[in-house]
């Protein structure tokens, strides 16, 4: 886990009002998007945990994406991005980079890289997701944990992505 003090929402939510933490702080803002982005990936099939820390080798939050169609889960590690910049090409590069921090037992395995931000993706990242041989795809997701946009690129759906549809099942 990311931290010994939380390790979901509404623990984090507490402990932020417990020492104090102003919700304009960067670290607050980037911790509560990255848990509110596993909530919002939980409702389409995703079981991740956050490991968002200093020295976490890019990867905010990882686990799998279980796809009644697959045989087995997808393993998947997440960047968040709770910025009110443009992400650009750079960011999928550094997405990149952090696939080579799987877990020593993913290595070998086709893991699915996601760039999750705020804002849409530019024509740059969704050609340089596109250019790029490792799974990976970009998700939009507000701050308020609605999931706006979800693609991924060839080499994802050449690895069980092919023909699957992301929708939102409301109950």
């Amino acid at each position: 886990p990311g931290s010994p003090y939380h390790n979901s929402l509404p623990s984090f939510l507490a402990y932020a009002s417990r020492v104090n933490l102003s919700p304009t702080k960067t670290v607050y803002v980037g911790t509560h998007y990255e848990y509110v982005t596993a909530l919002s990936l939980l409702r389409l099939g995703f079981s991740l945990l956050r490991t968002g820390r200093k020295s976490d080798a890019g990867i905010d939050l990882i686990g799998h994406w279980l796809l009644p169609p697959l045989r087995s889960p997808i393993p998947v590690i997440v960047q968040c991005k709770a910025r009110n910049i443009t992400l650009s090409p750079k960011h999928v590069r550094e997405l990149e980079g952090a696939l080579q921090g799987v877990p020593p037992e993913w290595r070998g395995k086709d893991v699915l890289g996601l760039l999750v931000t705020t804002r849409g993706a530019t024509r740059g990242v969704l050609e340089a997701l596109g250019r790029n041989r490792k799974a990976m795809g970009f998700v939009k997701v507000s701050r308020e944990g609605t999931v706006e946009q979800f693609v991924w690129n060839k080499a994802a759906g050449e690895r069980g992505l092919e023909g699957v549809g992301v929708t939102v099942r409301h109950t």
